[in-house]
């Protein structure tokens, strides 16, 4: 009884701890492939995210890019966002920091 309690709380901090979430992030202000490449690499600096897992969409009607990328944190904010692009954060700005919605299975 004893072990399996000790298994089941190891679990759920190893569960916790490793929560895993996409996020879904608007920034205006990118113009050019140069100004793409420095918000994928401010943002692969951001906990757990992969540069490869960065998609960021062709600018809307509004100039807004759309950005999802997938990171092995799920304390991501937007805060920390505009914090990793740096000085760059003053000629972008981050629109919106979301946590994508969980694909719906079934």
């Amino acid at each position: 009884m004893k072990a399996k309690l000790i298994v089941a709380f190891f679990a759920a901090t190893v569960a916790t701890t490793f929560a895993e979430a996409d996020y879904v992030v608007n920034v205006s202000g990118m113009s050019c492939a140069a100004c793409r490449a420095h918000v994928r690499e401010a943002f692969a600096k951001l906990e757990g995210v992969k540069t490869d897992s960065i998609k960021i969409d062709a600018p809307g009607k509004d100039g807004v890019h759309r950005i999802v990328f997938h990171s092995a944190s799920d304390k991501l904010t937007k805060e920390l966002a505009v914090k990793s692009l740096g000085d760059a954060a003053k000629r972008y700005t981050v629109e919106n920091f979301a946590k994508a919605e969980p694909a719906k299975k079934g």
